[in-house]
């Protein structure tokens, strides 16, 4: 099924590379968190299951 959203961690780091060098490092944590809770507020308007099972498990990028 491909690797977990970034949402799916408590902790997140965005490194930013460029010519093989960490030029900037972000705590997007709270980002995370944040968007987590629209995630889970979405769900729990949900009514339609076959929507929430394509867009769960879609392969999209």
């Amino acid at each position: 099924m491909g690797f977990q959203a970034p949402t799916s961690y408590e902790k997140v780091i965005e490194l930013t590379i460029e010519n093989d060098k960490i030029v900037s490092i972000q705590d997007m944590s709270k980002i995370m968190k944040s968007w987590r809770n629209q995630i889970i507020e979405e769900d729990e308007e949900l009514e339609d299951i076959q929507k929430w099972i394509e867009e769960k498990f879609s392969r999209e990028y």
